[in-house]
């Protein structure tokens, strides 16, 4: 077995075509196809089957297909990393961020990594904290944004930026002073996305801390979707200024401090540490750091903001 096999296969596989295969490894259709009949002679099992429109895989050579993209994934990143990396680091590195912090975060991360290190490939994943930690385990993320510090062995945590909670909803409908009080939460219905757990477990312990119950709204769909119904003005949402930053800039939504006890999350930068991490992956861990604490002093200055928005709000 060699990589030319292996990528004469998936790129067969991905078209469902030899010939098409043909074109796209700019090679004749015949060396395809001893390509393959010798990968299904050296494994013993037949990999494609002929169907009118062309070739569709076993469920044999479904199973071989997984394998053989992270083969080939990883002959790549090793031949970025090798190649000139005593000028500068390269290959992939993937990121994984919480939605409510991702679309602030994504673009600074993005443009000073390709500025600093413009042969590093960056990957970015957006999803359940729980999941991206798993993912970080099995070596399919090098580097997780979360809001809870790691508890796992494998894992290790270190915390970037503070950020406050707020209660936020549209402008028409959530008037008032620039704070609130947490057990005034209780007359509000809250929206809260399935990729907000961590979020509503934070939330929850304050709730019994206090001997309350919050009126939740769960909604099993990611951040955005269940922020769509907080802008239609029928519920609201607790969140960190990151997600509400640009929305309250605009006019369209209000945001309150929650205070009382005062809300305020940690957000952690966490890697694994059951595996080493590239050179590019430690530079990505770098500019992580440049990209989010400009948001720190984002945050003072949004809060500035909100107070002297609602300011205005109760002089009118």
């Amino acid at each position: 077995m060699n990589i030319n096999q292996l990528r004469y296969f998936v790129t067969a596989a991905e078209n469902g075509s030899l010939t098409k295969a043909a074109e796209v490894q700019h090679v004749v259709q015949p060396a395809i196809s001893q390509s393959i009949r010798s990968l299904e002679e050296e494994l013993d099992i037949k990999l494609f089957k002929r169907v009118p429109r062309g070739v569709e895989l076993t469920p044999g050579g479904q199973e071989l297909l997984g394998y053989a993209k992270t083969i080939l994934l990883t002959v790549e990143q090793a031949q970025l990393a090798t190649t000139g990396a005593e000028h500068s680091p390269a290959g992939y590195v993937k990121v994984g961020l919480p939605s409510t912090l991702c679309r602030r975060l994504i673009s600074p991360l993005y443009n000073i990594s390709r500025e600093k290190y413009p042969r590093i490939k960056l990957g970015i994943e957006s999803g359940l904290a729980d999941v991206m930690r798993q993912q970080a385990i099995d070596g399919n993320l090098d580097l997780i944004v979360q809001y809870m510090a790691s508890n796992i062995h494998s894992l290790e945590s270190h915390p970037l930026i503070e950020t406050g909670l707020y209660l936020v909803g549209t402008s028409k409908v959530l008037a008032g002073n620039d704070d609130i009080e947490f057990r005034e939460l209780v007359n509000y219905p809250i929206v809260y996305a399935g990729t907000q757990a961590t979020n509503r477990q934070f939330l929850d312990k304050h709730a019994d801390n206090a001997g309350i119950k919050l009126d939740y709204i769960p909604l099993h769909a990611p951040f955005f979707p269940a922020y769509e119904l907080v802008k239609q003005g029928t519920v609201f949402s607790i969140l960190p200024y990151f997600a509400v930053h640009d929305e309250f800039i605009r006019g369209d939504i209000n945001a309150r401090k929650i205070i009382n006890p005062t809300m305020e999350r940690t957000v952690y930068l966490t890697t694994p540490i059951n595996r080493k991490l590239s050179h590019a992956a430690l530079k990505i861990r770098e500019v992580m750091f440049d990209a989010i604490l400009p948001l720190q002093t984002e945050e003072k200055t949004f809060t500035t903001k909100r107070v002297q928005t609602n300011q205005e709000i109760s002089d009118n």
